[in-house]
């Protein structure tokens, strides 16, 4: 949380962007990305990924009692994975990108904004860093030379 040092500039609480896409419409509870969707994502992932390993490996010679499946769950625990990930919305912005679509961060925040906090300015973020890599330098530095 930022401290602000120009009370009288502050924006009010709850005048910062539309929340949902263009326009302000947001999506249903159960079609946001959260916990709910990771779950059924990587339960069709599963499904999806074992059914997948059934195919590629019932052509292999079986034994009657080797229980060895072993493609069909290495399979199904990759694809769930994947499928976890996805329901959990990680792929969202890579989809986005591959599609040539704008980032929802862009779209809310408009094309070419930094978003950096409040009482921010872009040169101090750059000498911040600039300070931290110099201070790193010079450690490094008072480290390597020995006392005499």
């Amino acid at each position: 949380m930022a401290i602000e040092t120009h009370p009288e500039r502050a924006e009010p609480a709850g005048s910062g962007p539309e929340i949902g896409g263009p326009g302000g419409v947001m999506r249903p509870w159960w079609l946001r990305p959260g916990v709910h969707t990771g779950v059924l994502g990587g339960a069709i992932g599963y499904i999806l990924g074992h059914l997948l390993g059934n195919f590629l490996s019932s052509a292999y010679a079986q034994n009657a009692l080797s229980d060895s499946n072993d493609v069909p769950i290495v399979l199904g625990y990759a694809f769930g994975t994947i499928g976890w990930l996805a329901g959990l919305g990680v792929f969202n912005d890579l989809g986005r990108q591959v599609l040539g679509k704008p980032l929802l961060a862009e779209v809310r925040r408009g094309a070419g904004e930094v978003g950096l906090p409040r009482g921010v300015a872009e040169h101090d973020v750059g000498t911040t860093v600039g300070a931290v890599s110099v201070v790193a330098v010079m450690e490094e530095a008072a480290e390597i030379r020995p006392n005499s």
